[in-house]
């Protein structure tokens, strides 16, 4: 069975994400398959890909709506999906 992430139109504010940081909330996702080394460097080419390089030490209230769906597609991609719709 393949996972299939799902990024909902509005992200939610679920207290995990509201209480972390952004690299923190995509390391959550990723932590398990690599090194710490390894981890800060996939979350940072992560970001990268959605725009947000900059915002790797904000929190969700420093995001506009917009930013924070583009963190969800960041952190969907993290889970490596076959496919994303």
């Amino acid at each position: 069975m393949h996972e299939l992430p799902l990024i909902c139109e509005e992200v939610a504010e679920s207290r995990r994400w509201t209480e972390t940081r952004v690299h923190e909330y995509l390391t959550q996702r990723i932590h398990h398959r690599l090194d710490e080394e390894a981890v800060e460097r996939r979350v940072r080419e992560l970001l990268g890909f959605v725009g947000l390089s900059p915002f790797y030490e904000r929190r969700p209230a420093e995001l506009s709506g917009g930013q924070r769906r583009r963190v969800a597609v960041a952190r969907a991609l993290a889970a490596q999906p076959e496919l994303m719709l």
